[in-house]
């Protein structure tokens, strides 16, 4: 159980007011940007950093206490260098006092046991986030908190990455993460608690309308040095619902962001267009927080209450397609 009682903190430019919560085992999310305190809240359940004011209790300890069962991955993390990833996983649960597993099945498990062999520093930082999370996921720690699962992260390990946290949900963990997209928190999780400016506003089910209310389709801004041989290219491409070119860049919309990323580097390739950047937009938040905001009208003085039990079945599967 992770309890926060009346919890203030204020980590540069970000704070949290007065927040007090209750989460047990499952997956739950934390819904909001990095200006909500979401991060921020994260690094104090950690115990990264102190509270300002109020009471934390992380496995009815202090997060002090329970560190070493805590496995963190924010959104900055970096792994250290010159270390093979085997050695890092291996490492990593030495630091913890667990038992040390096959690093190769460990890595498996996010679909990324190609990189057991590789130095730390040749990672790219897609992978390198794909191997921190891997390493937190198949822990033996009783708490997994992380910040922005499917930011910056091999495409891979998202895939992969759903089916992984409702297993050790299932085993009894408690599994917390940050985001700032409606839409992961649907995939992801079975309750979110939504924050603004630093305040908790309310809470959702996941398969509450209120994050249904999110915009349904993910944009996709792939910025290339030819942008128009890239949109030629990826007009015959059946995983997008709309292409935009803008000066630029091209907007692109669709249901899938990992077969939107793969068919935008398949047309890179074909047609020898680099790509500058590509990013995925996320979607706002001001739908999801309103509707949380009047159902806490709804019952004044209260906060529904979250679902502490495994995900719902009626959540949608991970998607099916390959990486790029």
């Amino acid at each position: 159980m992770i309890q926060l009682f009346d919890v203030s903190a204020h980590g540069a430019p970000y704070s949290v007011s007065n927040v007090s919560l209750e989460i047990g085992r499952g997956v739950h999310a934390l819904v909001g940007r990095p200006i909500d305190g979401v991060p921020l809240l994260l690094a104090v359940m950690a115990g990264w950093m102190r509270p300002r004011k109020g009471k934390i209790l992380v496995l009815r300890s202090t997060p002090a206490v329970a560190r070493r069962q805590v496995a963190y991955v924010p959104l900055d993390a970096r792994l250290p260098p010159q270390l093979r990833v085997a050695e890092l996983m291996n490492t990593a649960a030495a630091v913890r006092g667990e038992s040390v597993e096959p690093a190769l099945a460990r890595l498996a498990a996010l679909g990324i046991e190609a990189l057991a062999g590789r130095k730390t520093h040749s990672l790219s930082a897609e992978e390198a986030r794909a191997v921190l999370i891997a390493e937190a996921v198949t822990s033996k720690a009783r708490v997994i908190l992380i910040d922005e699962p499917r930011v910056d992260v091999d495409p891979r390990a998202s895939r992969a990455l759903p089916l992984r946290l409702r297993e050790r949900a299932d085993e009894g963990v408690i599994v917390v993460f940050g985001t700032s997209s409606p839409r992961d928190a649907l995939d992801l999780a079975s309750d979110a608690w939504v924050f603004s400016l630093g305040r908790l506003v309310g809470t959702a089910s996941a398969i509450d309308p209120a994050i249904l209310l999110a915009p349904t389709e993910p944009t996709l801004r792939v910025v290339s040095t030819d942008a128009r041989k890239l949109l030629a290219a990826l007009s015959q491409e059946p995983h997008f619902a709309h292409i935009v070119l803008d000066q630029d860049a091209l907007i692109l919309t669709g249901i899938d962001p990992t077969a939107m990323a793969a068919a935008v580097a398949r047309a890179s390739l074909a047609t020898g267009a680099e790509l500058e950047s590509m990013r995925i937009d996320a979607p706002a938040l001001e739908e999801l927080r309103g509707a949380a905001a009047r159902r806490r009208a709804a019952r004044p003085g209260t906060l529904p209450p979250p679902m502490a039990g495994p995900r719902s079945s009626r959540s949608p599967a991970p998607p099916q397609v390959g990486p790029p």
